[in-house]
Protein backbone atom coordinates (compact mmCIF):
# COMPACT_ATOMS: atom_id res chain seq x y z
CA UNK A 1 0.00 0.00 0.00
CA UNK A 2 1.38 3.41 -0.90
CA UNK A 3 0.79 7.01 0.08
CA UNK A 4 -2.01 8.44 -2.12
CA UNK A 5 -0.89 10.51 -5.07
CA UNK A 6 -0.73 14.18 -4.16
CA UNK A 7 -0.82 13.55 -0.40
CA UNK A 8 1.38 15.84 1.70
CA UNK A 9 2.92 14.97 5.02
CA UNK A 10 2.57 17.77 7.61
CA UNK A 11 5.78 19.73 8.15
CA UNK A 12 6.53 21.65 11.33
CA UNK A 13 6.60 25.39 10.68
CA UNK A 14 5.01 25.08 7.21
CA UNK A 15 2.70 27.91 6.13
CA UNK A 16 -1.01 27.43 6.72
CA UNK A 17 -3.09 26.31 3.72
CA UNK A 18 -6.82 26.91 3.28
CA UNK A 19 -8.91 24.10 1.86
CA UNK A 20 -12.56 24.24 0.82
CA UNK A 21 -14.74 21.16 1.17
CA UNK A 22 -16.46 18.93 3.67
CA UNK A 23 -14.91 17.57 6.82
CA UNK A 24 -15.51 14.57 9.04
CA UNK A 25 -14.69 14.15 12.71
CA UNK A 26 -14.76 10.62 14.09
CA UNK A 27 -15.48 10.75 17.78
CA UNK A 28 -16.85 7.77 19.66
CA UNK A 29 -17.73 8.48 23.26
CA UNK A 30 -18.24 5.54 25.53
CA UNK A 31 -18.36 4.96 29.23
CA UNK A 32 -16.52 1.65 29.00
CA UNK A 33 -13.00 0.35 28.55
CA UNK A 34 -12.68 -0.11 24.78
CA UNK A 35 -10.50 -3.23 25.06
CA UNK A 36 -13.17 -4.95 27.18
CA UNK A 37 -16.08 -4.22 24.80
CA UNK A 38 -14.35 -5.09 21.54
CA UNK A 39 -11.17 -6.68 20.29
CA UNK A 40 -11.35 -4.90 16.92
CA UNK A 41 -13.02 -1.66 15.86
CA UNK A 42 -13.65 -0.65 12.25
CA UNK A 43 -14.81 2.61 10.69
CA UNK A 44 -15.85 3.33 7.12
CA UNK A 45 -16.54 6.94 6.15
CA UNK A 46 -17.53 7.33 2.50
CA UNK A 47 -18.11 10.68 0.83
CA UNK A 48 -19.08 11.71 -2.70
CA UNK A 49 -20.97 14.55 -4.37
CA UNK A 50 -24.24 12.64 -3.91
CA UNK A 51 -23.81 10.39 -0.87
CA UNK A 52 -22.30 10.22 2.59
CA UNK A 53 -22.05 6.92 4.45
CA UNK A 54 -20.77 6.15 7.94
CA UNK A 55 -20.30 2.61 9.24
CA UNK A 56 -18.98 1.84 12.73
CA UNK A 57 -18.44 -1.80 13.61
CA UNK A 58 -16.74 -3.74 16.36
CA UNK A 59 -16.05 -7.36 17.21
CA UNK A 60 -16.95 -8.35 20.75
CA UNK A 61 -14.68 -10.63 22.79
CA UNK A 62 -15.68 -14.27 23.34
CA UNK A 63 -17.15 -13.43 26.77
CA UNK A 64 -19.68 -11.15 25.01
CA UNK A 65 -20.54 -13.54 22.17
CA UNK A 66 -17.60 -13.05 19.81
CA UNK A 67 -19.66 -11.36 17.09
CA UNK A 68 -19.58 -8.27 14.87
CA UNK A 69 -21.91 -5.39 15.76
CA UNK A 70 -22.73 -2.80 13.07
CA UNK A 71 -24.14 0.75 13.19
CA UNK A 72 -24.61 2.49 9.83
CA UNK A 73 -26.23 5.52 8.24
CA UNK A 74 -26.44 6.88 4.72
CA UNK A 75 -27.43 10.28 3.34
CA UNK A 76 -28.14 10.61 -0.40
CA UNK A 77 -28.73 13.93 -2.16
CA UNK A 78 -28.91 15.71 1.20
CA UNK A 79 -31.69 13.45 2.56
CA UNK A 80 -31.43 10.65 5.11
CA UNK A 81 -31.64 7.36 3.20
CA UNK A 82 -31.33 4.90 6.07
CA UNK A 83 -29.97 4.14 9.50
CA UNK A 84 -29.47 0.48 10.17
CA UNK A 85 -27.81 -2.34 12.05
CA UNK A 86 -28.60 -4.77 9.20
CA UNK A 87 -25.14 -4.79 7.65
CA UNK A 88 -23.14 -7.56 6.01
CA UNK A 89 -19.39 -7.24 5.52
CA UNK A 90 -17.71 -9.91 3.40
CA UNK A 91 -13.93 -9.87 3.72
CA UNK A 92 -11.46 -11.04 1.13
CA UNK A 93 -8.30 -12.85 2.19
CA UNK A 94 -6.50 -11.39 5.18
CA UNK A 95 -3.06 -9.85 4.73
CA UNK A 96 -0.83 -10.14 7.81
CA UNK A 97 1.20 -7.06 8.68
CA UNK A 98 4.77 -8.08 9.51
CA UNK A 99 5.35 -5.24 11.98
CA UNK A 100 2.22 -5.68 14.13
CA UNK A 101 1.11 -9.26 13.51
CA UNK A 102 -2.45 -8.05 12.84
CA UNK A 103 -4.28 -9.00 9.64
CA UNK A 104 -6.15 -6.52 7.45
CA UNK A 105 -8.61 -7.69 4.76
CA UNK A 106 -7.45 -7.29 1.16
CA UNK A 107 -11.02 -6.33 0.23
CA UNK A 108 -14.49 -5.73 1.70
CA UNK A 109 -17.97 -5.93 0.26
CA UNK A 110 -20.23 -3.86 2.51
CA UNK A 111 -24.01 -4.25 2.13
CA UNK A 112 -26.41 -2.14 4.22
CA UNK A 113 -30.14 -2.83 4.23
CA UNK A 114 -32.84 -0.68 5.72
CA UNK A 115 -35.96 1.37 5.19
CA UNK A 116 -36.14 4.97 4.01
CA UNK A 117 -38.09 7.48 6.13
CA UNK A 118 -40.87 7.07 3.51
CA UNK A 119 -41.06 3.31 4.08
CA UNK A 120 -39.28 2.10 0.92
CA UNK A 121 -36.74 -0.74 1.13
CA UNK A 122 -33.21 0.53 0.52
CA UNK A 123 -29.89 -1.22 -0.08
CA UNK A 124 -26.45 0.35 -0.27
CA UNK A 125 -23.44 -1.65 -1.49
CA UNK A 126 -19.75 -0.72 -1.58
CA UNK A 127 -16.82 -2.82 -2.79
CA UNK A 128 -13.60 -1.64 -1.15
CA UNK A 129 -10.04 -2.65 -1.99
CA UNK A 130 -7.12 -1.10 -0.05
CA UNK A 131 -4.73 0.76 -2.34
CA UNK A 132 -3.54 3.65 -0.18
CA UNK A 133 -2.41 3.10 3.41
CA UNK A 134 -2.23 6.65 4.72
CA UNK A 135 -1.46 5.90 8.35
CA UNK A 136 -0.43 3.02 10.59
CA UNK A 137 0.44 3.74 14.17
CA UNK A 138 0.82 2.28 17.64
CA UNK A 139 -1.86 3.85 19.82
CA UNK A 140 0.48 3.64 22.81
CA UNK A 141 3.42 5.33 21.06
CA UNK A 142 3.27 8.45 23.27
CA UNK A 143 3.39 6.39 26.48
CA UNK A 144 6.84 5.90 28.09
CA UNK A 145 8.56 2.72 26.84
CA UNK A 146 8.45 0.70 30.07
CA UNK A 147 4.77 1.45 30.73
CA UNK A 148 3.96 0.73 27.06
CA UNK A 149 5.62 -2.71 27.25
CA UNK A 150 3.73 -3.60 30.45
CA UNK A 151 0.39 -2.48 28.96
CA UNK A 152 1.07 -4.41 25.74
CA UNK A 153 1.98 -7.55 27.65
CA UNK A 154 -0.90 -7.56 30.13
CA UNK A 155 -3.72 -5.29 28.87
CA UNK A 156 -3.76 -4.43 25.17
CA UNK A 157 -1.52 -3.94 22.14
CA UNK A 158 -3.54 -1.47 20.06
CA UNK A 159 -2.65 -0.49 16.50
CA UNK A 160 -4.57 1.57 13.97
CA UNK A 161 -4.50 1.21 10.17
CA UNK A 162 -6.07 3.91 7.93
CA UNK A 163 -6.76 3.67 4.21
CA UNK A 164 -8.09 6.35 1.81
CA UNK A 165 -9.38 4.75 -1.37
CA UNK A 166 -11.70 5.34 -4.34
CA UNK A 167 -15.02 3.50 -3.92
CA UNK A 168 -18.40 3.59 -5.63
CA UNK A 169 -21.56 3.34 -3.52
CA UNK A 170 -24.45 1.66 -5.32
CA UNK A 171 -27.81 2.63 -3.83
CA UNK A 172 -31.05 0.85 -4.71
CA UNK A 173 -34.48 1.98 -3.48
CA UNK A 174 -37.48 -0.37 -3.77
CA UNK A 175 -35.47 -2.61 -6.09
CA UNK A 176 -35.96 -0.11 -8.94
CA UNK A 177 -34.19 3.22 -8.65
CA UNK A 178 -30.41 2.78 -8.63
CA UNK A 179 -27.88 5.51 -7.97
CA UNK A 180 -24.13 5.03 -8.44
CA UNK A 181 -22.07 7.49 -6.43
CA UNK A 182 -18.29 7.40 -7.02
CA UNK A 183 -16.31 8.84 -4.14
CA UNK A 184 -13.63 8.02 -1.59
CA UNK A 185 -13.73 5.99 1.59
CA UNK A 186 -11.70 6.36 4.74
CA UNK A 187 -11.36 2.84 6.17
CA UNK A 188 -9.96 2.57 9.67
CA UNK A 189 -9.17 -0.66 11.50
CA UNK A 190 -8.28 -0.44 15.18
CA UNK A 191 -6.91 -3.65 16.65
CA UNK A 192 -7.27 -3.29 20.39
CA UNK A 193 -6.20 -6.75 21.49
CA UNK A 194 -7.56 -9.43 19.15
CA UNK A 195 -6.04 -12.85 18.72
CA UNK A 196 -3.22 -12.61 16.19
Amino acid sequence: WGIPEGAKKPVAGAPEERVDGRGFVSRLLQNVKAHKVASTWSLCKFDSDRATVVLVSFHTPHELGGQWVYLAMAIVDGEMLLTTTDVTVENGALVKDAQTGYSVPESNRIVMRGTTPGGAAATLTMDWRPTALIDKYDLLAAVPWLIRMVVKAFVAAPWCFRFWDPVTAVITVDGKETVEAPGRALREFVFVNPEK
